[in-house]
């Protein structure tokens, strides 16, 4: 396996006072070429450390994944150390590119696994990958909680999912404030509409049951004949129905005869 950046030591788990103890990312190029561009794990040599990495204005490109954070296996219940991710910034400036992650079988911008205890990702692009962020922390201690945040991201052109959390707890979206998102379901929420309305004519619209709708679309396509039934109950002008005034015209030419 390769990979750009490998950062194993900080201080998310404590064993060193912030703000020593940050990897700091900034305005850097990663790939293509790598399988992770980036790994955030931990290690317990000789001391328990986790990775702390802060990130802005960088590009990570054409690779398997994006961002690896871990700081344990799926159902570890020892050597637990926490990582934590500060990824993109306030402003548009400190926000990062991740694209083109794909792999036979996936790929992930960002791929977060358990002991992950806190992760922010502020005005980041996120465009042509197989999946954007996936947080899976399944099996992790369900007993304490993990917050995410995920503010002014732009998730465009992923084939599987822009956003993904597996498992649920101990992982919590604590925010999450994405226009683009926003408005890419809107859209879709609207193309979904006017699909159902072409497919299915009588569909309620405007205050009408689909009968009739129905009913109303059918006379304007193919106009009504008028039958003998809506002849006896249609009126002239005259107050007389159809019915009677056609009675009175048979029968006058034969009682001029007589």
């Amino acid at each position: 396996m390769s990979y750009g950046v490998f950062c194993d030591r900080g201080s998310a788990s404590g064993a060193v006072a912030p703000p020593a103890g940050v990897t700091t990312l900034s305005k850097v190029t990663i790939g293509p070429g790598y399988d992770d561009g980036i790994i955030a794990t931990a290690s317990t040599y000789p001391a328990a450390t986790g990775c702390n990495l802060r990130m802005t204005g960088s590009t990570v490109t054409g690779g398997w994944v994006g961002i690896y954070a871990t700081g344990c296996v799926l159902g570890a219940t020892a050597n637990r150390v926490p990582v934590v991710l500060d990824i993109g910034g306030p402003n548009l400036a400190d926000g990062n590119t991740f694209s083109w992650m794909h792999f036979p079988s996936g790929g992930n911008a960002v791929l977060v696994h358990p002991c992950v205890t806190r992760g922010t990702f502020d005005n980041n692009l996120i465009t042509d990958n197989y999946a954007g962020i996936t947080i899976d922390q399944r099996y992790d201690d369900e007993t304490v909680e993990h917050p995410f945040y995920l503010r002014s991201n732009t998730f465009q052109r992923n084939n599987y999912t822009g956003m993904f959390i597996i498992g649920g707890a101990p992982a919590r979206l604590e925010e999450m404030f994405d226009k683009h998102v926003r408005e890419q379901l809107a859209r879709a929420a609207e193309r979904r509409r006017a699909s159902s309305h072409r497919r299915l004519p009588g569909a309620r619209r405007r205050g009408q049951s689909p009968p009739q709708r129905l009913r109303r679309q059918r006379r304007r396509a193919h106009p009504r004949r008028i039958g003998p039934r809506q002849l006896r109950h249609r009126r002239f002008r005259d107050g007389r129905r159809r019915g009677q005034q056609r009675l009175s015209l048979q029968l006058r030419p034969a009682l001029s005869r007589g």
